[in-house]
């Protein structure tokens, strides 16, 4: 969820669930999104040790905006976690709803196309960053 003072709250459902302890860092590395074209535009990264993490400044205020973050967990006993997963928001006038999720290949390319179209849906089970699970 990411709320009206841009800050982006995340359940960790490993942690949640009690199979899974120990520190962990979150990892938001946050980007425009050009819904029409599928274009990126960086802007920042943040990070936490809680699972509440600050939007950089400057987010888009119009309504119909979008945002995306790519999110990673960093904790020795969940090496997998590393592997990112990305979000998308849309703005409107009650604020940003969450309106997609997908899973990012290991190796991160700076082409938007290649990705879009090198990122799995999701659906695969195993040892998943629990932010998917959201």
């Amino acid at each position: 969820r990411l709320d009206g003072e841009s800050r982006l709250t995340l359940e960790n459902a490993a942690f949640a669930a009690g199979v899974a302890s120990g520190p962990a860092t979150y990892h938001a590395s946050w980007l425009r999104f050009d819904n029409a074209t599928g274009e990126t535009q960086p802007l920042s990264a943040t990070e936490s040790t809680t699972t509440t993490i600050d939007a950089p400044r400057g987010l888009p205020t119009a309504s119909g905006s979008f945002i995306g973050a790519d999110l990673s967990v960093e904790s020795a006993g969940h090496p997998a976690w590393r592997r990112p997963i990305r979000i998308y928001f849309r703005r409107s006038g009650e604020g940003w709803t969450l309106v997609g999720l997908e899973r990012l290949p290991e190796t991160l390319t700076t082409d938007p196309e290649s990705s879009r179209s090198k990122a799995e849906t999701g659906k695969e089970r195993g040892d998943r960053n629990p932010l998917a699970h959201q």
